[in-house]
């Protein structure tokens, strides 16, 4: 899947695209399931508050890669990878983030 965003109210750096999907399904316990997405959010392309908590922001170009496991019914494990750089600055680094979640819907 993948989105394009070009916000016409902004006089320039108002693009902002993502591209991502993923490979299994979460319906049993034991399932896998992979995903991948890539964010490239130029600093006007939306409201900053509107985008998620770890890309901090607009301005900002990253990958996320997530592992699911399905551990039992109602039950899962995420492990994700994220990183974030600024476009505009891209001589500051790149942020890698690594967490675990482990889930459970009742």
């Amino acid at each position: 899947t993948g989105d394009l965003v070009f916000n016409t109210a902004a006089p320039n750096h108002n693009r902002g695209a993502w591209i991502g999907g993923h490979v299994g399904a979460l319906t049993k316990p034991g399932d896998w399931q992979w995903a991948y997405a890539y964010r490239w959010m130029e600093q006007d392309y939306q409201l900053d508050l509107m985008v998620d908590e770890f890309s901090a922001g607009t301005d900002v170009q990253g990958h996320r890669l997530d592992l699911n496991y399905m551990l039992a019914e109602k039950t899962r494990v995420t492990a994700t990878a994220l990183t974030r750089q600024r476009i505009t600055e891209p001589e500051l680094g790149m942020l890698t983030i690594l967490y675990l979640t482990l889930r459970q819907d009742f």
